[in-house]
């Protein structure tokens, strides 16, 4: 979390801003002209009041008649349907039981299936805005006048007094050694933080597993976790340990000079009486250690491999249990979105981690290994249609800054399944719209990985300019 979670009444959000100021920064001396809808004037706001208030089937309010019917006729896909009898039944189905669970239990707090806060901004004369998420939540509890609901400040003027009551600081950092705080690392802090937080609420209920932990950064915080959790278990860490310095010198920032497990044994220091460390091929691995609270994945990025996490830790992951994939948003690691999606209510996105590509997933129920094998998961069962329509349905849940590395790997996904036409169409809209947070990646990879690339994927190369 970047900011303090709040509660705000939501008659208190009287406006909404046309712009992301996560994504495009506004100097403070421009906040008095930024442009502003009213809420009770926008299509969702009235389309809300249409349905639950007006009794009006979705299909005659003015989302349906006006709106949608627009999208539809660009060739989008809406809320991941590409149909309006898709969406309706989508509406029918989610909006309403949203509806309900609101009336009955109000907004829930961030631990809650809906949880995620609605972003909100504070103008210099202390006035609330709404940002690009949300509106659905919001008008709702508008209409049901519930007596708040949590909000992320994520922008503030400066000139801004306001207070609200905090639910959730901002995330503090653990305590670590300094050998542990000058570990290489391929995650970001934000990712870290989001370990140490989970670890340290969860380690009382069971097992700690990481996979792939490289040199360490992650698994420091993972361990003072535990440590912090005041628990006797430690972290169950498995790893290849293998250098490869054609790829991990560039990324440490030089030779490492000891093997791998040494390094991260060193890199640990006092923090490894929270560890147990062992080398292991991941998509051959077994586990006996029983109920697993925490399941922190980053080796597992292909269907055998993820086939084999899912079956292995199956009978460990209980209803209740979180699941943190650390390159869900990762395009080239598609395949792990793909595999989660077969799940389906088996378990639930319950955060995304932004900067990073973290999503952490809470089981709801069991699954058998059969339901994950590399055949139930193969990503040669999909079609094209399937790829953008889910990829639309993740992306709605995703941070904002998150989605266009995100939507890449719909279109290498798409260029694996023959769909190239549409493969390149969807990396030329995403570059043409998101072209700093799309192109650098592209480019790292032509260089970095540059003869797969180009055997794999050459047609989407052709997109670059």
């Amino acid at each position: 979390m970047s900011s303090a979670v709040v509660k705000i009444p939501p008659a208190a959000i009287a406006a909404k801003l046309s712009v992301d100021l996560r994504t495009d920064p506004i100097d403070h001396a421009a906040w008095r002209a930024l442009p502003r809808l009213a809420i009770a004037e926008t299509d969702k706001h009235r389309s809300i009041v249409q349905h639950f208030v007006d009794g009006r089937p979705w299909r005659e309010t003015d989302l349906f008649t006006r709106i949608y019917p627009v999208r539809f006729a660009r060739g989008e896909t809406v809320r991941g349907c590409d149909s309006l009898e898709a969406l309706e039944a989508q509406y029918d189905e989610r909006v309403d039981a949203l509806y309900a669970d609101m009336r009955r239990a109000g907004f829930r707090d961030l631990d809650a299936g809906d949880g995620s806060p609605i972003p909100v901004y504070v103008d210099h004369e202390d006035r609330v805005l709404l940002g690009n998420q949300g509106n659905h939540r919001l008008a709702i509890a508008q209409v049901l006048a519930l007596p708040f609901v949590l909000a992320e400040i994520v922008g503030r003027h400066p000139d801004s007094a306001a207070t609200f009551p905090i639910v959730r600081e901002a995330e503090a950092g653990p305590e670590l050694p300094a050998c542990a705080r000058a570990i290489p690392a391929m995650t970001t802090e934000a990712e870290r933080l989001c370990y140490y937080r989970l670890v340290r609420a969860a380690a009382p209920d069971g097992a700690v597993v990481e996979l792939g932990a490289w040199l360490g950064a992650a698994t420091a915080y993972i361990a003072a976790g535990i440590r912090d959790a005041g628990v006797a278990t430690r972290a169950q860490v498995f790893d290849r340990f293998i250098w490869k310095p054609a790829s991990h010198d560039k990324k440490a920032g030089g030779p490492i000079g000891r093997p791998p497990l040494e390094a991260l044994t060193v890199n640990l220091g006092p923090l490894m009486a929270h560890v147990d460390a062992r080398a292991a091929e991941i998509a051959r691995m077994s586990w006996t250690g029983g109920r697993v609270a925490v399941l922190i994945c980053d080796a597992p990025k292909r269907i055998p491999a993820i086939a084999h996490v899912l079956a292995t830790f199956a009978p460990a992951l209980q209803p209740g249990a979180l699941m943190a994939w650390q390159d869900f948003a990762y395009f080239p690691s598609y395949d792990i979105p793909a595999a989660l999606t077969r799940l389906g209510d088996a378990v639930e996105l319950v955060e995304a981690v932004y900067p990073g590509t973290t999503a952490v997933f809470r089981v709801r129920r069991a699954w058998r290994p059969a339901d994950v094998s590399p055949a139930a998961l193969a990503l040669t069962r999909w079609t094209a249609d399937e790829v953008d329509a889910v990829w639309a349905a993740w992306e709605a849940r995703l941070p904002a800054p998150m989605r266009p590395r995100f939507g890449c790997g719909a279109a290498m996904f798409l260029c694996d399944l023959g769909a190239v036409d549409r493969a390149r169409a969807r990396l030329r809209a995403l570059i043409a719209a998101f072209p700093g947070e799309v192109l650098p990646k592209w480019r790292y990879l032509q260089g970095d990985r540059g003869p797969f690339m180009r055997q794999r994927y050459a047609p989407l190369l052709e997109v670059l300019p």
